[in-house]
């Protein structure tokens, strides 16, 4: 077995380099062993169209599907496995099912809590705690981990003690709920290394590892477990030369530093060969100095330190390039504004495609609105490389007000909001007469009840109008007085599993269905497809989280305010699917989250002081102290703030 190390800096041709190789190995043996490409989960689908679309030489035929080549991440990889092996039929426990299930354990754990009982109410605490349960499960550290660690404290820790305590409780009761009913990420990846050490398909296979910026343990195990079995792996390492030596450069590729440390580290355990192959030339640089200028001066701070290009940096002019441009605006607008002229100048004048074009930014909610409202305006076709959320969507809206029906006993405001919703059996038109009509009768609470047998008039209605209201009110009505009977007999055996039932059926008496492919027909004639996406999308999305609730805490005794805590939780994180572009259109991404190796034209928006890099503060349930306190302890967690920022950069 052999460990090889691809270096060179960014645009060296590492990538390019893995692709020759997967090419020449599957064209010479087109049965062989598999060869893996193994990146990042959001690099997959680019790299199997780059790979796929790849041609060694200037006009030869791409080489097209393969059988013995695949571009997967971690969890394709387990699928592959799981088609060799038997893994336990356990339900997939994704990031809203976890988010619901760790509110059903604070809302079980409220009270008890030494330190954490008053921040659990916040609304950013549930994403806190599951961000701290998967950092343990990914570094190996289980309740009882926590337990010893907090008796071991000294007097002086007393706050962390407590803290430790509290989430030893949250963690273990999480896992007593998940264990042996679900698949979460910490189980996959356990199986995942299990399956790796037994595996038949993957013996004599190659490996290529690409576009990594560090591994955590459990990712490092799978590795450990595969190293035998492989004949090579090549770990490509973005380490521009004198990297190691050069103390600047060592503080902004230290991730990768530390990745090729751990992986010498495995190599002598398994008493591999180690082979380093160094990439000097620079495939992406070759007709943009822009790109080396603009690395250099950030890596090497050049222009200011009066560097030698030959020297130090082969290909780099001795000023900045001229078509580097630096603008201020005033705001986000003014920038998506200049963003989208310059986007129109460019396919106008010089023959780009909107495809050849990228829109880059840290933070890409920040300018999503600014963006869509500017390519709207000069006709851009794009793709958010971001799933937009589904929160905020009349169908999650209309379970709410359902609930807010519910919890507050018919009060007026939510059963208007019921009546408002869109979905309700009457027009907007219908909705705002039982509006008037109620604000002017005074109905309350019980009296909704009464809906198709009203009898106030307010001395204003006529006895003809007071009969079209109750027409109205009752065909509106009903459904929701059908699930409102249905559940309010016997609270005492409320169950999560009955309410989520219940309120399947209220959508179906609703006809959700048809009313949203209604508007996303409407929204298609009009052009709106990420607005008929969303329309498409969001049933199946709200009927598969009412299945989680009854599949994960089917049984749990439950009022009508925790489900409507359970709801959020859940709701909170609901995305609309998106399919990386393929057609003629400019790609908008955050600079963490995605890969543009062919695009011509850059454009980076909030280039400031602190946002790009981003100055990152301290988040969490565990800070830098904390983390220091355990080290001491033996318990190991993810990079600390200083780690974090250098990654950042």
């Amino acid at each position: 077995m052999k460990l090889r190390l691809i270096e060179g800096g960014a645009g060296s041709g590492k990538s390019r380099l893995c692709l020759e190789e997967l090419a020449a190995r599957q064209k010479a043996e087109p049965l062989g062993p598999p060869l893996l490409l193994l990146v990042p989960e959001q690099a997959t689908f680019g790299s199997e169209r780059a790979y796929v679309a790849f041609a060694a030489e200037a006009g030869a035929e791409p080489v097209g599907a393969s059988l013995r080549v695949q571009a997967v991440s971690f969890s394709g990889l387990y699928r592959m496995l799981a088609a060799e092996q038997t893994f336990a039929a356990l339900p997939w426990l994704d990031e809203q099912g976890r988010a619901m299930l760790l509110e059903a354990c604070l809302q079980q754990n409220r009270g008890q809590l030494e330190v954490l009982d008053a921040a659990a109410g916040n609304v950013s605490f549930v994403d806190a705690l599951a961000r701290a349960l998967v950092e343990f499960e990914q570094y190996s550290v289980t309740p009882a981990d926590l337990q010893q660690a907090a008796e071991k404290l000294p007097a002086g820790g007393r706050l962390l003690a407590g803290k430790l305590r509290d989430l030893a409780r949250l963690y273990q009761a999480y896992l007593q709920l998940v264990e042996g009913g679900f698949r979460d990420q910490g189980l996959m990846m356990a199986e995942l290394a299990q399956a790796a050490a037994a595996s038949q398909l993957l013996q004599g296979a190659e490996l290529w590892l690409d576009s990594f910026l560090d591994f955590n343990p459990s990712q490092l195990a799978v590795l450990r477990a595969l190293f035998p079995k492989l004949r090579a792996v090549n770990l490509c390492l973005c380490l521009p030369p004198g990297a190691a030596e050069n103390p600047g450069l060592g503080r902004i590729f230290g991730g990768q530093l530390r990745l090729r440390k751990q992986f010498l580290q495995l190599a002598a355990e398994v008493g591999a060969e180690v082979e380093l192959t160094r990439l000097t030339a620079n495939w992406r640089q070759r007709q943009n100095p822009e790109l080396a200028a603009v690395e250099a001066c950030f890596a090497y701070g050049c222009f200011a330190a009066k560097m030698q290009p030959s020297r130090d940096w082969p290909g780099l002019a001795a000023e900045p390039p001229a078509k580097i441009e630096l603008l201020a605006a005033p705001n986000a607008a003014a920038e998506a504004a200049y963003a989208a002229q310059t986007i129109s100048r460019l396919c106008r004048e010089q023959g780009y495609l909107f495809r050849d074009i990228a829109v880059i930014t840290r933070n890409l909610a920040t300018y999503r609105t600014e963006l869509e409202n500017a390519f709207r305006d000069f006709a851009i076709p794009y793709f958010f490389d971001m799933g937009a959320e589904l929160g905020r969507h009349p169908l999650v809206k209309l379970v709410s007000t359902v609930l807010s029906v519910l919890t507050e006993n018919w009060a007026t405001p939510a059963v208007l909001a019921y009546l408002k919703s869109g979905l309700a059996p009457l027009s907007l038109e219908e909705a705002d007469r039982l509006e008037n009509y109620a604000l002017r009768c005074g109905l309350k609470n019980y009296m909704w009840r009464q809906a198709g047998n009203f009898k106030r008039t307010a001395g204003y209605f006529t006895p003809a109008e007071l009969a079209e209201i109750n027409v109205v009110a009752e065909r509106a009505l009903t459904p929701l007085l059908q699930l409102w009977e249905t559940l309010h007999a016997d609270q005492s055996e409320l169950t999560v599993g009955r309410l989520a039932e219940a309120l399947q059926d209220l959508l179906h008496n609703l006809q959700a269905a048809e009313s949203l492919l209604a508007w996303e027909q409407a929204a298609m004639q009009r052009q709106e497809l990420r607005l008929a996406d969303g329309h498409r999308q969001i049933l199946p999305k709200v009927e598969q989280l009412l299945a989680q609730l009854a599949a994960f805490l089917g049984q749990m005794p439950i009022s009508f305010a925790q489900f409507a805590e359970l709801w959020q939780e859940g709701t909170a994180r609901l995305q609309l699917s998106s399919i990386p572009p393929s057609g003629n259109e400019v790609n908008v991404a955050e600079i963490s989250r995605s890969r543009l190796p062919e695009i011509k034209a850059a454009i980076v928006l909030g280039l400031n002081e602190g946002e790009l890099p981003a100055v990152l503060a301290e988040d969490g349930l565990l800070g830098s102290a904390d983390r220091e306190a355990l080290a001491g302890l033996g318990i190991e967690l993810a990079a600390g703030p200083r780690e974090r920022q250098e990654n950042e950069e």
